[in-house]
């Protein structure tokens, strides 16, 4: 049986680990082992050419299904950039069973042949044709930047065999590597969510605010976000109601992220790859189900929510070095530190009994997690805390009755629960970020507690949708208490605290889709925060006609 070796471009298993500072691959699903290699390549009269000779050898990585595995940059001169290809060596007529195991326990091809070790430049030249005849724009989207990461390229480069830099990495680097960098000036994070899937006829249109976003961060000198935070609602499992949703729920739960992921025609496709290295995910409500919470005492869960977790674990939390310990999500680097909570897996049961006593929209543990991140970041930080369900404005709609609302406003206890935290504790430069409700706008806050006379200013940013083409989906300026004033109490008998939070919001981009753009700028110890729309004009047949 002859060989018939398949090159593929990754997938969506590429990613920059921030902290070992190099590349992560992975194979793609159901293909068996691969080998793989970044190819050093440079423009030369706007076109792209392999950069190195055709009788040079470059060796391969060897990479497994489901194992993530550090690819190394080789050969090429100093200012090429790299593209990730995968060879999977199969059987023309059998995919999927390609390899067995040698008497050395080296899997070696159903030919008999072992798996090639290395790779010339001539045969890299013809990869690079057959890459640009199925799509030369996505080339431009997948290389990544950087020099080799060895100190002696050999025989790949002996011109350049002077010392290099270590690779540049396309995200800040770790703070705990090293001496204290510098606070930064200025700082700037993109953020969004609620990205209703393509149909057949709407597909430009939906996946418009991430091509404003791939546009943004082709313009010369522009900041690069630190990071694109994705707030909940990035796949709709239930995007028809259950009318054309797929019956199996592992086809629910598996086919929405395959068109979320898919670098031809989904809506990251437009974003460069190694952009996609700073996305970072929280789950809302249509990971599982429209206004998902438990349906019972004793954190009643269901079959669908246990597929919704396991996929959001699976498609939206590859990236290496991941522990399942918590939906919520911690980082920092210089100048910043970022919480993205879970409000959506950890809420507890509500009932007519149970709502002002008992029920939490986030679990104890989260909720020390969250406390403890902003009370040890030095005061001159920015603190960025995300969260699915919106902190503030309020909504008038069932005001006298928050058993009904999916927000904070909707569980009491957290609600005035983290206001009373920021104000007793003084938190300085924190910043609430949030989706949801399909509508952009940014609310000052302040909380006084009403006992000790100390009181605490912040923002409250909020994304409008990525896509939402239903009208009457969205959240609309009558139904949200833009000025707002009210009291609340916490404690009880001689603990009990009184405090006034007082509300001051600002539409940013009232009826448009698009991402947010939050700029950050400090002056000595003071962050102050900005929030621009990339914005979108959906014009669909269901738009039009509301």
């Amino acid at each position: 049986m002859s060989r018939a070796p398949l090159w593929r471009l990754p997938e969506e298993a590429l990613y920059f680990d921030e902290t070992a500072a190099a590349w992560q691959v992975m194979a793609a699903r159901g293909l068996g082992e691969s080998r793989a290699i970044f190819i050093p390549l440079v423009k030369q009269d706007g076109d792209w050419q392999v950069a190195i000779e055709d009788q040079v050898h470059l060796p391969f990585t060897r990479v497994m299904n489901g194992e993530w595995t550090t690819l190394p940059r080789r050969g090429g001169p100093r200012d090429c950039v790299y593209l990730c290809a995968l060879r999977y060596d199969l059987p023309s007529n059998h995919p999927d069973d390609s390899f067995r195991l040698g008497p050395d326990g080296v899997p070696e091809l159903a030919s008999g042949e072992p798996p090639p070790a290395v790779v010339s430049g001539r045969e890299l030249k013809d990869v690079l044709v057959r890459f640009k005849e199925r799509n030369a724009e996505r080339i431009e989207l997948d290389v990544v930047d950087g020099p080799s990461d060895e100190e002696d390229p050999g025989e790949a480069a002996p011109a350049q065999a002077a010392a290099r830099a270590r690779s540049i990495a396309p995200a800040p680097a770790d703070p705990a590597a090293g001496t204290p960098q510098p606070l930064p000036e200025e700082l700037t994070f993109a953020f969004g969510s609620c990205q209703y899937p393509a149909g057949m006829l709407d597909r430009r249109a939906a996946h418009a605010s991430y091509r404003a976003l791939a546009a943004y961060l082709r313009q010369p000198g522009v900041r690069t976000p630190e990071r694109l935070l994705l707030l909940g609602d990035q796949v709709y499992t239930d995007a028809t109601y259950g009318l054309l949703d797929p019956a199996r729920l592992d086809d629910r739960y598996r086919m929405p992220y395959e068109d979320l992921r898919d670098r031809d025609t989904g809506p990251f496709s437009a974003l460069p790859l190694q952009f996609l290295s700073r996305v970072r995910t929280t789950p809302d409500d249509h990971e599982f189900v429209d206004n998902w919470e438990p349906w019972g005492p004793g954190r009643v869960k269901s079959p669908r929510f246990d597929k919704g977790l396991e996929a959001f674990w699976e498609h939206q939390r590859r990236q290496p070095g991941v522990r399942r310990k918590g939906v919520y999500l911690e980082e920092q680097r210089p100048g910043w530190r970022l919480f993205m909570a879970d409000t959506r897996t950890e809420r507890t049961y509500r009932s007519a009994e149970t709502l002002l006593r008992r029920a939490f929209i986030m679990g104890g543990r989260q909720r020390h997690q969250l406390e403890r991140c902003l009370t040890e970041a030095s005061a001159d930080v920015l603190k960025i805390v995300t969260s699915p369900a919106m902190l503030l404005p309020r909504s008038r709609e069932y005001m006298d009755d928050p058993l009904y609302l999916d927000c904070w406003q909707g569980y009491p206890l957290s609600f005035h629960g983290l206001l009373a935290f920021l104000c007793d504790q003084q938190v300085q430069n924190v910043v609430f970020l949030s989706g949801d409700t399909h509508l952009a706008c940014s609310a000052r806050v302040t909380i006084a507690n009403l006992s000790t006379g100390r009181s605490l200013d912040f923002v409250s940013h909020h994304a409008p949708a990525l896509y939402a083409p239903y009208p009457f989906a969205n959240e609309t300026r009558h139904n949200l208490l833009l000025h707002d004033r009210f009291r609340f109490t916490t404690g009880s008998g001689r603990g009990q605290r009184s405090y006034e939070c007082t509300v001051h919001t600002e539409l940013v981009d009232e009826g448009h889709n698009g991402c947010a753009l939050m700029t950050a700028s400090r002056q000595g110890n003071t962050w102050s925060t900005r929030v621009d729309v990339l914005r979108q004009e959906i014009r669909t047949p269901c738009s039009a006609a509301m």
